[in-house]
């Protein structure tokens, strides 16, 4: 497993009016994430794709690889590091969700892996670190 560090200053114009603090700070860490992976040279494919109870943060192509991108953005270490949380009951949602977009898009024989990228945020300075896990599960 491989990590990417990326310090920087957080723009506030990323953040989307949402319902609440913890879905802003989601949609902003998603935002980051999506440009970090543009930066790296990742292809875009979905942000937020949904299918009955299935849910992917990112789906992105690095060169013939499928790449899903479940991204955790935290303010606080009070419940562990954001990277921590994909475990357990989160990492089997997730599985479940790869496998079901990739058969709906019929990609079973492309080559795919789910990464993490854990952001956290400074709200004192607005500066963020984010962490990119590859092939974490």
């Amino acid at each position: 497993m491989r990590a990417i560090f990326q310090k920087g200053k957080s723009n506030p114009f990323f953040a989307k009016a949402t319902k609440n603090k913890s879905q802003s700070l989601g949609t902003w860490g998603e935002q980051v994430a999506t440009e970090f992976l543009r930066g790296c040279g990742f292809q875009i494919i979905d942000r937020h794709w949904t299918a009955r109870a299935a849910e992917i943060d990112i789906i992105a192509k690095d060169n013939d690889e499928y790449v899903f991108v479940e991204v955790k953005t935290r303010t606080s270490r009070r419940f562990g590091i954001p990277e921590a949380s994909v475990s357990g009951h989160k990492a089997h949602h997730l599985i479940r969700s790869v496998e079901l977009y990739r058969a709906k898009h019929k990609i079973l024989d492309k080559p795919c892996r789910i990464d993490v990228i854990a952001i956290e945020k400074d709200r004192a300075t607005g500066t963020h670190e984010l962490r990119h896990l590859k092939a974490v599960l």
